[in-house]
C-alpha cells in the first residue's frame, strides 16, 4: 500500500484529526512490507515535526476474564466526560491462519467506537511476544499527532510476559481478580517492578465485600516487598457500575517517575534490533540457510541454539558479502 508521493497530504489530514488517514496510518505502520516501513518511518518523521503536547499514555493490562475491555469502555467515557479526546490501541491476540486480529474489541466499547471524540483501534500482536503489537509505539505517536491526548494501550492479556507495556506508557493499571488467586499476584517480583496501580475489577454486588478483602491482601503483601521504594496504588472499581472510575482517573493523573528519555531510548533499541532482523531475513541466501538449519534442528541433529547460532553466524557472512 505504499503511498510515499502522498506522504504530506496522509501528515495534514492526520493532524485535521481525520479518521480514515488516522485508520490508514496505523495501518501503513503496521504493514512489514519494506517499501511500505519506508514509508511509514517518513511520515513519523513528518509528523513528529508539529506534533501537539503529548498525550496520558495508560496502559491496561492483566489476565484474560478480568475485564480489561469493560474497563477501557468505562474509563474512556469518563474521560470524554472530562471533555478529552480517547484512542485505544487494543492489542488482540493473532490468528494462526491469516494474522489478523481475533477477539474483535470494538463489540465490547460500543459508546467508545461510536462517539466522536474517541477512536479504537484493534491490533493484531503478529505473534510478537511482550503483550504489545510490534509498532505500538508508533501507533501512540500517530495518534497523539491525531489529536488524541488521552491514549488507552490494552495488552493482550497472556499474564507475567507482558513487560513490554512498561516502555509504551505513562501509567500501567494491572487489573486483578478477587477470589482467583490473583491477589498472590502482589508477590511476584513481576508485577510489583511493573505495575503502578494493581486495580481489583468486578468490585460490584456481591463482589464488593471479596474486592475489598483483596485490596487489604495486596496492600498487606506489598509490605513485605523490598522491590519499590514506591509500591503500586491498589485501588477496586467496576467497570459495570461506575464505582471507583472517577478515583481511577484521578490516580492517572499524578506525575509518574518514569521518563520519556528512558522509553524513546528502549523505543530506538528494539526498533533497531527489528530492522537488523529483517533485512538479515530478508536476503534471499539467508532464507536458503535459515530452512536448511530448520530442517536440522527439527531432524534432531542441531538444538535450538546451536541452530540460533549457526544462523547468526552464517548471517553475518552473507550481509559481509557484496549483494
Amino acid at each position: 500500500m505504499s503511498v510515499s508521493k502522498d506522504l504530506p497530504e496522509l501528515a495534514a489530514a492526520i493532524r485535521t484529526g481525520d479518521r480514515r488517514a488516522l485508520a490508514k496510518a496505523l495501518t501503513l505502520v503496521e504493514s512489514r512490507r519494506p517499501e511500505d516501513q519506508v514509508d511509514a518511518r517518513t511520515l513519523l518523521v513528518q509528523l513528529a515535526e508539529a506534533t501537539p503536547a503529548p498525550a496520558l499514555r495508560v496502559g491496561i493490562s492483566g489476565p484474560p476474564g478480568a475485564g480489561k475491555s469493560t474497563l477501557i469502555e468505562a474509563l474512556g467515557a469518563h474521560a470524554l466526560q472530562q471533555k478529552r479526546r480517547v484512542a485505544v490501541l487494543a492489542i488482540d491476540p493473532s490468528s494462526s491462519i491469516s494474522g489478523g486480529s481475533i477477539l474483535g474489541d470494538k463489540t465490547r466499547m460500543p459508546t467508545l467506537a461510536a462517539a466522536a471524540d474517541a477512536f479504537v483501534r484493534p491490533t493484531s500482536a503478529g505473534g510478537v511476544l511482550g503483550g504489545l503489537a510490534r509498532n505500538t509505539l508508533d501507533s501512540v505517536a500517530i495518534c497523539e499527532a491525531a489529536g488524541f491526548d488521552v491514549v488507552l494501550v490494552e495488552t493482550v492479556g497472556v499474564g507475567q510476559s507482558e513487560a513490554a507495556i512498561v516502555g509504551a506508557v505513562d501509567v500501567l493499571v494491572l487489573l486483578v481478580l478477587a477470589n482467583a488467586g490473583d491477589e498472590l499476584q502482589g508477590l511476584k517480583k513481576g508485577n510489583l517492578e511493573f505495575a503502578d496501580i494493581l486495580l481489583v475489577n468486578k468490585a460490584d454486588g456481591p463482589g464488593v465485600a471479596a474486592a475489598e478483602l483483596a485490596c487489604g491482601m495486596l496492600r498487606s503483601a506489598l509490605g513485605y516487598s523490598p522491590y519499590r521504594a514506591k509500591p503500586p496504588n491498589v485501588m477496586n472499581a467496576s467497570a459495570l457500575t461506575g464505582a471507583g472510575i472517577p478515583a481511577l482517573w484521578d490516580a492517572l493523573q499524578q506525575p509518574r517517575e518514569r521518563v520519556r528519555q528512558d522509553r524513546a531510548e528502549e523505543h530506538c533499541r528494539n526498533a533497531l534490533l527489528d530492522a537488523l532482523r529483517d533485512a538479515l531475513l530478508e536476503r534471499a541466501e539467508l532464507q536458503r540457510e535459515f530452512s536448511a538449519i530448520l530442517r536440522e534442528v527439527v531432524a534432531g541433529t542441531l538444538s535450538p541454539s546451536q541452530g540460533a547460532q549457526e544462523l547468526l553466524r552464517r548471517g553475518v557472512d552473507v550481509a559481509s558479502c557484496p549483494t
